[in-house]
């Protein structure tokens, strides 16, 4: 099986550039982590952040726009964001009047109760 990737260590990375430089005028990357914002965020208006493992592609990243996401956390292939990670997020939309942070994953439902202990922060798992 061929893959098209230069490095499968900068795998998810890689993806998150190329759809920040593909879309400058919607994204930016929060520099060091893989996470995509908004580039102008909504004042007044509450922002979603969400995130998780990538799996086979960074999908969350997709979902970052107008009516959708405020920012996007992405963790490695099949491994959730780390704490940090989201808390760079959640820094990524601090513009936001208020956050909801909404987590799919175990892992982030229990390690991310610190961060989301704000009252701007409300914290959503499924």
């Amino acid at each position: 099986m061929h893959k098209l990737m230069k490095d499968s260590n900068r795998f998810v990375s890689d993806m998150v550039d190329g759809l920040v430089l593909a879309h400058p005028d919607l994204y930016k990357k929060v520099e060091g982590v893989n996470v995509v914002a908004r580039k102008v965020p909504l004042d007044g208006k509450v922002g979603l952040v969400s995130g998780g493992g990538s799996g086979h592609e960074p999908a969350h990243a997709g979902f970052v726009g107008d009516g959708m996401l405020a920012a996007a956390v992405c963790g490695e292939v099949f491994t959730s964001p780390t704490p940090d990670m989201v808390l760079e997020g959640i820094k990524a939309s601090s513009r936001h009047q208020r956050l909801i942070w909404c987590s799919k994953e175990l892992k982030l439902r229990m390690e991310g109760k610190a961060y989301c202990s704000s009252s701007r922060i409300t914290r959503v798992t499924s």
